[in-house]
């Protein structure tokens, strides 16, 4: 079914849903993590489309674009949805992890072009999701996780480097008419401040974490004074987090007869951003799109902002 759902546009063109679906999905944390989101990929794309969503989050370190270019090419062949419906998300240039993450080195090798990396990654995104063009293309994460170097890789002169040869190759697919908006994700002030010096397409947006335990307001504040979107993963954090059982949380959500995390929800949409939720529960889905229907009142917001920790 279809259902009228508010967008941003990136960029002067690209008009992006102020909701979207994301498809990561993840067993464990840290070394023993293991990657079930190609498995979910079909069953996700096709609940969230059949929800009303029509933006898809995926990722090339989720061993999952080959699937979700599947099912959307069934979906497309059947004429009910088109691909110009569909703001269709990818991310490249994620430091390698143990486990199940699809490897990226040239992130991490210095001598290894992170240009010619980055511009391979999207044509294997493009050639995976068998799409002529991507609504957006983003830098997963700023650099390496590996304290030995991290001085280095992530917060210097090699870390410096290596993002803009990889934003220099978005620059270049975004020119060329390949994806239409390009962003970062992870990035901190620094960071972008950083890319700067040798950018000539601003990023159109910043993916973060970001609930109302991290709210992220100052940050969130300067992006957006910048012309930068936010867009947020975790928007009702973690199970490990227990956000929604949270009592300032269910307090609101009766009140509205919706649930927490609709009212989580709700509170990113209200305050400018824009949550990626994901489920590999159908209801679930379906209920984390159901937000249009009711506002937070301004001291609800203020609430919820408030519990930053």
């Amino acid at each position: 079914r279809s259902k009228h759902i508010p967008s941003v546009v990136l960029g002067g063109k690209a008009e992006f849903p102020v909701v979207g679906c994301g498809t990561a999905v993840f067993s464990d944390i840290g070394p023993n993590q293991k990657n079930h989101s190609g498995k979910y990929a079909n069953d996700i794309v096709r609940w969230a489309l059949d929800a009303g969503f029509r933006s898809i989050d995926a990722a090339h370190a989720y061993y999952n674009q080959k699937e979700i270019g599947a099912t959307l090419k069934g979906v497309f062949s059947d004429g009910k949805i088109k691909r110009e419906d569909i703001f269709l998300t990818t991310k490249i240039a994620h430091p390698n992890l143990p486990g199940s993450h699809e490897e990226c080195h040239y992130v991490e090798n210095h001598e290894l072009d992170a240009y010619e990396g980055a511009r391979k990654d999207i044509e294997k995104s493009l050639s995976e999701m068998q799409v002529e063009y991507l609504d957006l293309i983003i830098i997963h994460w700023p650099g390496v996780f590996s304290s030995k170097s991290m001085d280095l890789y992530k917060d210097g002169e090699i870390g410096k480097k290596k993002r803009a040869e990889i934003w220099s190759a978005l620059e270049d697919a975004h020119q060329a008419g390949k994806v239409r908006a390009i962003g970062v994700s992870n990035f901190e002030d620094f960071h972008l401040e950083q890319l700067s010096e040798t950018w000539r397409v601003k990023p159109m947006i910043n993916q973060i974490e970001c609930h109302p335990y991290l709210n992220q307001k100052d940050f969130i504040d300067a992006m957006h004074a910048d012309g930068i979107q936010v867009s947020c993963y975790c928007p009702i954090g973690s199970g490990l987090l227990g956000l929604l059982e949270d009592e300032r949380i269910t307090e609101v959500a009766k009140k509205h007869k919706k649930s927490p995390g609709q009212i989580v929800l709700r509170w990113h949409v209200q305050r400018g951003c824009v949550p990626l939720p994901k489920s590999t529960n159908k209801d679930r889905i379906a209920s984390n799109i159901d937000i249009f229907d009711f506002e937070l009142s301004e001291e609800e917001m203020q609430t919820l902002s408030s519990m930053h920790s």
